[in-house]
Order: structure tokens, then sequence, then C-alpha cells
């Protein structure tokens, strides 16, 4: 009775480790080879190549010349969203320079005359702007800016300057010169839709700016 024991248990010693290996065996884990390295990689620089190829860069170039001379010089980065739509950001920088003299202004309908000494300031900002391309060279343009500007505030004893962000909503139209894949010349004609003539810095709501991208 004993031996048939001592056979059951050896024969159940055997079915356990012979037959459970067996099937724990069968279960496999997938490897990760080289191959599968190098097309992750690749796959992240051609995303990242095809990226980079969307983005521009460039700048406006602006000068107003008369009794209140401005340069402007405004770099900008943009991104070529479709074949027709760029949407973008930039930095605005202007010197500003008004000539000694006397000045009429229109405030709430009541003609201001005053005299000023000469005086010259920066004005800094930025800018939002997208371009909608209806032609190959023809384009729609919409922007948005704030600039930080000290303007001559008109009081009941004269004046003084005050600085403050003048907000500016600009419509308008431009023509393309490509000379390259993402490359031209600008000429932008806008018109400043929130236009104060009091706080602007632009002596008329209409801008015309010249630029290029690269």
């Amino acid at each position: 009775m004993i031996y048939h024991k001592k056979y059951l248990l050896v024969i159940l010693m055997g079915f356990f480790f012979g037959v459970f290996p067996s099937g724990f065996a069968q279960e496999t884990f997938p490897e990760h080879t080289d191959n599968d390295n190098n097309k992750s990689e690749k796959k992240e620089q051609s995303t990242s190549a095809e990226w980079k190829e969307k983005l521009f860069f460039g700048g406006n170039f602006q000068l107003d010349i008369g009794d209140i001379t401005i340069i402007d010089v405004s770099p900008i980065v943009g991104m070529q969203v479709t074949d027709q739509i760029q949407v973008g950001t930039g930095i605005t920088y202007q010197y500003y320079r008004q000539r000694a003299g006397t000045y009429t202004t229109l405030v709430r309908g009541i003609r201001y005359t005053y005299t000023v000494e000469e005086y010259q300031t920066s004005i800094y900002g930025g800018r939002l702007f997208g371009r909608y391309f209806f032609a190959p060279t023809m384009f729609a343009h919409l922007e948005t800016e704030a600039l930080s500007y000290a303007y001559e505030h008109v009081t009941d004893y004269g004046y003084e300057r005050r600085r403050t962000w003048v907000p500016g909503v600009f419509i308008g139209g431009g023509y393309n010169q490509p000379f390259s894949r993402m490359g031209g010349l600008n000429l932008t004609v806008l018109y400043n839709i929130a236009y104060d003539e009091v706080r602007s810095p632009y002596n008329s709501p209409w801008v015309v700016r010249m630029g290029f991208t690269l």
C-alpha cells in the first residue's frame, strides 16, 4: 500500500513538472529589434522635418516721414497651415519723432490748438496676424496689434504725455512676389478699424508696409 502511494506521488510530480512548464513555455513576448527602433526614430525625424518646413521668418519695414516720423522694424515668425492660409506672430519696435510746432487736434468734436517742443520716443508691442491667399500672389490680411505709446494728452492746462497700450485691428490685403518656396517680398495695404486720432501713433488709419519672408 505504501509502495502504491509512492508510485502515485511520483506520477503526480512528473505530471506537474512535465505538463505545466510546457504550458508556460508556449507564452512568448515580442522582442524589440534594431529595425523597429530605427523605424520609430525615422518617423519622428520625418514629422519634425515636415513641421520645420512649414515655418517662415521675416519682417516688416515702415517709413513714415512728416511732422510725425515713424520708423518701424518688426520681425515676424509664421506657419504655413495650408497652401492658402498663413498664421503668425511678431514683435514691433518703432522710433517716433514729432517736430516742434503748433498743432491742432479734434477731440470729441472740440478743436484744440497746442504748441509742443520736439519729442522723441520708442514704441513697442506685439501682433498676431493671418493671411489667406486667394490667388498665387495675392492675399487678404487680418491683424490685431497692441502698442505701448506715450501720446500727447490735451488737458485744460495744456498737454501732458501719457504712456498707454493702444490697440489696433487691421484689415486689408497685399501682394507677394516669391523668390523661393517660402520666401518672398510683400507689399501690404491695411486699414485700422480701431484707429484713435488722439492716442494712435499712426498719422492715419491707412498703413502701408513693405516686408519679406524667408
